[in-house]
């Protein structure tokens, strides 16, 4: 499983990495018996314009292709 956390336009944060870790278990612990290859891409960048951020959570696997997004607040 290849799994990336990109900080997009915001200094990295230890804390951040780590609570976006303990939710993508969630997601690691579903795709468990999937068969390989599997990526999960997760990028946070903040908003230039209003007062939140931006998620972005992308799956492959070869039965998955799926791209979810979130805007909200902080």
């Amino acid at each position: 499983m290849h799994k990336k956390i990109t900080f997009r336009g915001m200094d990295h944060s230890v804390a951040i990495e780590n609570h976006a870790n303990q939710q993508l278990l969630k997601i690691e612990e579903f795709l468990a018996n999937e068969p390989t290859p599997v990526h999960i891409d997760l990028v946070l960048e903040p908003s230039k314009v209003h007062e939140h951020h931006r998620v972005e959570l992308r799956v492959k696997t070869p039965h998955y292709d799926r791209i979810s997004h979130y805007e909200g607040p902080k």
